[in-house]
């Protein structure tokens, strides 16, 4: 009947509404619930951390900065006392291959070496000479700024050296150049973890199988040829710089005959840009110390102070 059906209908909102959980408190009246003793211990290290990394209204956040060696840091305040006129020439001749202009800048100031644009538009990559120069593949200017102590794995601001960019401009005269005449370290790798090798492969103009052979050989040929003693050649990276060059591995059949033919193979190869000084026994003349991007003044200006003192 419809009255019993009305009861019952009430009876069902009553239950409902007594079941129902009580309306939130206010912000004010709210308590935390309970916590166990793991999570009040993670609450605890995260308070910690958080102490940490979240820099108060009286005190900002500094990059932690690694102590510069004295060399370094008399190598950046020189670099960086050079004025932002001769910075852009000297850059622009890099980037033209006007080897006469470097040479006669470097005369005046042999600082001018590791310029990087600081102050300049030029500045924002932080791309040395030798990487403009590794890019357009200004193979002769490459040659003299290595003869003059610059090393070929100069960093930019991205962290990629020359050979990256000559991997990603598809220099390869400028990647065999830096690998065997400058000894560049092709296991580098740049801020988004490439190596040049990747770069070239990654390359959207196509070429890349054919540069990252070139980047192959050469590394690994590079090796060779820095170990005077043929003894301590393995066999695997024999074969490997003779598959590469185009050599059919099966005419070889014992060590010996893979040592003469790499020798064969390195004598054709261009000569180290940095040179052994007389008397050395074979040592590499010392590259000049590269300055750092990422110093604050104060205290490259107190290192090199230091390194003034102690070179007196």
């Amino acid at each position: 009947p419809p009255v019993a059906f009305a009861a019952a209908a009430a009876a069902a909102a009553t239950v409902t509404t007594d079941t129902q959980p009580p309306p939130p408190r206010r912000s004010s009246e709210a308590s935390p619930p309970p916590t166990t003793q793991p999570q009040q211990q993670e609450q605890q290290q995260e308070q910690a951390v958080g102490s940490t990394l979240r820099p108060n209204s009286q005190q900002q956040l500094q990059p932690e900065l690694e102590p510069m060696m004295p060399e370094v840091a008399a190598a950046t305040a020189a670099v960086n006392a050079i004025a932002k006129a001769d910075v852009r020439l000297w850059l622009d001749a890099a980037r033209a291959g006007n080897l006469q202009v470097l040479e006669a800048m470097h005369a005046a100031n042999p600082a001018c070496l590791y310029v990087w644009g600081k102050g300049t538009s030029l500045g924002f990559t932080g791309n040395s000479a030798l990487h403009w120069a590794a890019a357009k593949g200004h193979v002769e200017v490459l040659r003299w700024l290595l003869k003059q102590g610059m090393s070929p794995d100069v960093l930019n601001n991205a962290d990629s050296t020359p050979l990256h960019s000559a991997a990603g401009a598809g220099q390869a005269a400028a990647l065999r150049l830096l690998l065997l005449e400058g000894g560049a370290d092709a296991t580098l790798r740049n801020g988004l973890e490439e190596t040049a090798r990747d770069v070239a492969v990654g390359r959207r103009k196509g070429g890349g199988a054919e540069l990252a052979a070139v980047i192959d050989l050469c590394a690994r040929a590079a090796k060779l040829a820095a170990e005077p003693d043929t003894g301590k050649w393995p066999m695997k990276l024999m074969q490997a710089v003779l598959q590469l060059a185009g050599h059919d591995l099966r005419q070889f059949t014992e060590k010996k005959d893979f040592i003469d033919a790499v020798k064969e193979f390195l004598e054709e190869l261009p000569e180290r840009a940095l040179l052994p000084p007389p008397g050395s026994g074979g040592k590499e003349r010392r590259r000049l110390p590269m300055p750092s991007l990422f110093a604050r003044p104060e205290p490259v200006a107190a290192a090199a102070a230091v390194a003034a003192t102690a070179t007196a």
